[in-house]
């Protein structure tokens, strides 16, 4: 298919010719009534091309409210757009007459120097834009909230909380636990990965006795994590434990309730903040630690460009304003690997005793006579653990998806059972209920197999209501409860300890006093699933489970059926999950595949990614050839005055389409396979690969890969070069992702 090749012989050698030198700016001192008469403004504008800082003259009127931080509106162009004040001094590097601001929205300074400096790096790492991560890392201004806040105006919170250093308490359960501890009291940066344990030791007792920790010290405390339901109950207790009552920031909220929260956080009125993803940015002052738990959960990454991980915004923060940093998770993510491979962070894991102590027996059917028939669904050994945990309490049954019967094929030749009209996959939701289609809605009565004529099913997959009716009739009279999202009841958050059986979904398991009896997973097959991750999120479902049964002294078990692979089972009980981190990291490494190596995915028309990458592989050669004659080994540094670091948005390339083409040396690969995909080197040190068909019709994807050291050259250039494209009109939109999903 057309779509699905790519040229590479065929790109246009651009920039070589007609390219203007980029020259310093003059600068001017500007004379007005006003002191410091210049604004320097970073605008959010939604073309890559404007995104720089423009000059801006204060008229006398906003002399004393425009200060830096505050929101403005200005005139650009023949737009009317926002954006920030980052600087106000004399100076100006314009060439022509300054325009006045047009007007100053907020009453109340809300970007910090940090955070400022926080939303550059980023954008450079992540070869997005500063004006996207300040809309994310900034809420819109709420005209009510501000004023109610201004008229009732407290002061500050207390720096240093009376209570008393925290004991150590679940940290000693952890090697180098409690020096970690002891390291936040003293108010040092000190940043770690901890594999948290199941039971207290892994709960939300250690986070309580570090929140003391850093608050005697008289730091601030930012705690993020992945769900509104998490953050709410997260709040609760530390309210109850810390005797401060942190500041709620979760997208749920309304706007107003998002815009007070942010002027109580700025102010200074709150210390500790408890929130969902947007809450990494939050502007505590004098922050001194900051903990991310669950770092690889996907709801932890931005949907939208750039794609910003909160784990990077946190350490970024950290780095700057010299806090500490905790990733507080019961596995080790690859990224959090990559940190411990180069000593950035260190990893608290459990004792030999600790572990001992807090883990249930986790076991496979292969490790049980007669169990051996591991592709069972049901397999006999569950069935005798199951009444045995009944007699002493609750049993929790993981199935990975909701519904009925969730997919299903033919019952002869296999086909899958799909809709003729959209291709979604048909589903049956109750046992009575026709096919019916998850994406158009189109019921199916009856059905054939549309490769061999047959009308009989069967199911592929389990749902968790047919489970619990087959558990039901397994088990009569045992109650039997349903949680997750699209079950009747809901998400279920805690049972008592009566003896009843819940039948859950991933994310959705609840807490049984005192511990569920028993555990079991079931179709572990379909819980591990495929690509980069696969067996990190696979651990995470599993700890999930194993953290909320008894352990192992009091009775615990946690049977794994329906074909998980048992080298990585072992390693989950027992508890090796650092060391399995470290493995998956060498694996990765070997293919130079994230973190081990920097990519950045390239999606969009065939002829626009074509004419960006021409333009890409120009700036990366003119870097090279200006970082030779200047004898270095790296590309030129970005920082300077905002002058020098957006000149580069106006030079012009002169594309050469005539009978030039690559230049093939000994060795390299053939027009042929070139034209097949496959490895193709860019520019010095930065690989090619792809094409590959993009998500949508007619797009495509490529990838630019760089090793680590060479990964901010790739995705600087990536930034910069797409501000030229924009500016120039040169094709329609890009995407650019680094790191994207593999």
């Amino acid at each position: 298919m057309e779509s699905t090749l790519f040229d590479f012989d065929a790109l246009p050698l651009m920039g070589e010719q007609g390219a203007l030198l980029e020259a310093r700016p003059a600068r001017t001192r500007v004379r007005s009534k006003v002191a410091n008469p210049v604004a320097h403004v970073h605008v959010l504008h939604s073309q890559p091309h404007m995104d720089r800082v423009f000059d801006y003259l204060i008229p006398e009127k906003f002399a004393d409210s425009a200060r830096v931080g505050t929101r403005v509106v200005v005139d650009l162009g023949a737009q009317r757009v926002g954006g920030f004040i980052v600087a106000r001094d004399a100076i100006t590097e314009g060439c022509g007459r300054l325009r006045p601001l047009y007007r100053v929205v907020s009453e109340y300074p809300v970007l910090t120097s940090s955070v400022y400096s926080v939303a550059r790096t980023l954008a450079d790492k992540y070869a997005g834009t500063v004006a996207d991560i300040l809309r994310t890392a900034i809420p819109e201004r709420h005209a009510r909230a501000a004023k109610e806040f201004l008229a009732d105006a407290q002061e500050a919170f207390p720096l240093a909380s009376p209570r008393p250093a925290p004991e150590p308490g679940p940290w000693e359960a952890y090697r180098g636990g409690p020096e970690f501890l002891a390291a936040l009291g003293a108010g040092k940066s000190v940043r770690a990965c901890m594999a948290a344990l199941p039971g207290p030791a892994g709960g939300v007792e250690a986070l309580v006795r570090a929140v003391q920790a850093v608050r005697h010290a008289g730091r601030s405390v930012l705690l993020v994590v992945p769900t509104t339901r998490a953050a709410r109950a997260l709040q609760a207790t530390l309210a109850t434990r810390v005797g401060e009552t942190p500041t709620l920031m979760v997208s749920e909220e309304s706007h107003e309730k998002r815009y007070r929260a942010f002027l109580s956080v700025i102010s200074g009125q709150s210390r500790i903040v408890v929130g969902t993803r947007g809450a990494a940015w939050a502007p505590l002052t004098d922050l001194g630690l900051a903990i991310i738990m669950d770092d690889a959960a996907s709801t932890l990454r931005d949907i939208r460009a750039p794609y910003l991980a909160a784990r990077d915004v946190l350490l970024e923060r950290a780095r700057r304003e010299k806090a500490a940093f905790l990733a507080f998770s019961p596995y080790v993510s690859e990224e959090c690997a990559q940190l411990l491979s180069e000593h950035r962070i260190s990893l608290l894991d459990g004792t030999a005793a600790a572990r001992r102590a807090a883990l249930p027996n986790i076991s496979g059917p292969h490790q049980w006579p007669g169990g051996e028939a591991d592709h069972l669904r049901l397999p006999q050994p569950a069935f005798s653990i199951l009444r045995r945990a009944l007699e002493d309490g609750p049993v929790l049954i993981l199935v990975p998806r909701s519904g009925y019967i969730p997919a299903l094929c033919c019952a002869y030749c296999g086909e899958r059972a799909l809709c003729t009209i959209c291709g979604g996959n048909l589903v049956q939701s109750t046992p009575h209920d026709p096919l019916q289609c998850q994406r158009c809605g189109v019921r199916v009565h009856p059905w054939r197999c549309r490769h061999c004529q047959n009308g009989k099913l069967r199911a592929i997959r389990i749902g968790s209501a047919r489970t619990a009716e087959e558990i039901g009739r397994a088990f009569p009279g045992v109650g039997i409860i349903l949680s997750g999202a699209h079950s009747p009841e809901g998400i279920i958050g805690k049972v008592s300890q009566r003896p009843r059986i819940v039948v859950a979904t991933p994310g959705a398991e609840p807490e049984a006093e005192g511990g569920f009896a028993a555990a079991l997973v079931l179709d572990a097959r379909y819980l591990l699933g495929e690509g980069l991750g696969a067996e990190t999120r696979f651990i995470r479902v599993l700890a999930r489970v194993a953290a909320r049964v008894r352990c192992a002294g009091e009775g615990g078990h946690m049977l794994v059926a329906g074909g998980a692979p048992p080298e990585l089972l072992n390693r989950i009980a027992r508890w090796e999950l650092g060391e399995y981190a470290a493995e998956l990291l060498e694996q990765r490494a070997e293919l130079d595949l994230p973190p081990t190596a920097t990519w950045v995915g390239i999606t969009g028309a065939s002829g626009d990614v074509r004419t960006y990458l021409a333009m890409l592989r120009a700036a990366l050669n003119r870097g090279e050839a200006a970082a030779a004659m200047r004898g270095t080994a790296g590309a030129r540094s970005t920082q300077g005055t905002h002058g020098e670091q957006d000149a580069h948005l106006f030079t012009q390339f002169s594309p050469d389409l005539g009978s030039k083409g690559w230049q093939q040396e000994s060795g390299k690969e053939t027009e042929a396979d070139l034209l097949t995909g496959g490895a193709f080197e860019l520019a010095s040190g930065i690989v090619l690969l792809g094409p590959v068909p993009g998500a949508r019709p007619g797009e495509i994807t490529v990838y630019g890969r760089a090793e680590l050291s060479r990964g901010i050259t790739l995705t600087r250039q990536a930034r910069k070069t797409y501000g030229a494209y924009s500016a120039q009109r040169l094709g329609g939109s890009l995407r650019l992702q680094v790191n994207p999903p593999l």
